[in-house]
């Protein structure tokens, strides 16, 4: 991970403890040095602590947007055994975060987003089914309606030449 993108304060205040400790242990200054790389680990720790934090944040947002983009494709209905899933694995995130395990906290932000992803593809793929299946069977119907509509008009035309015949030929008139 790259946490220093988000706590540039304290990565480079580590980076310029650590070169001030290089500095003073090369030249023999030990007491300074260790003050030096105390600070720059103490920076180097809040860089982790904030780097985690704000990475944590950051894939909760993303994970929160792939949820309502998956919610918007009622993949909650259409997917609900998936939609869930991701909500589970959201939710045991958000538990994480609130303990300040922040790095546990990214990993399943991330593990959420993906899954709520799938269920979002899934339930666009179903109503894909849903709408081919209905244009088919529509299709259908409308097959069956010029069919019923020829048979009718046929029939209609043998009933008109039935009544023109006279009453020796079957007319009965």
């Amino acid at each position: 991970f790259d946490l220093a993108q988000y706590a540039r304060t304290q990565h480079s205040a580590g980076e310029a403890a650590f070169a001030a400790g290089e500095t003073a242990y090369e030249a023999g200054e030990y007491a300074p040095a260790t003050e030096s790389f105390e600070a720059a680990i103490e920076s180097y720790r809040a860089v982790v602590q904030e780097g985690f934090r704000a990475l944590s944040a950051s894939k909760r947002d993303r994970a929160a947007g792939e949820r309502a983009r998956a919610e918007g494709a009622k993949a909650d209905v259409a997917v609900a055994d998936q939609f869930n899933e991701a909500v589970m694995i959201y939710d045991q995130a958000a538990a994480a975060a609130a303990a300040g395990d922040t790095k546990r906290a990214a990993e399943l932000y991330d593990n959420a987003a993906v899954l709520f992803g799938r269920s979002h593809d899934a339930a666009v793929e179903k109503r894909r089914q849903a709408e081919t299946a209905l244009a088919r069977a529509d299709g259908s119907l409308k097959d069956l309606d010029a069919q019923r509509q020829a048979l009718e008009d046929e029939a209609r035309e043998d009933l008109a030449d039935f009544e023109d015949l006279p009453a020796d030929e079957g007319g009965n008139n």
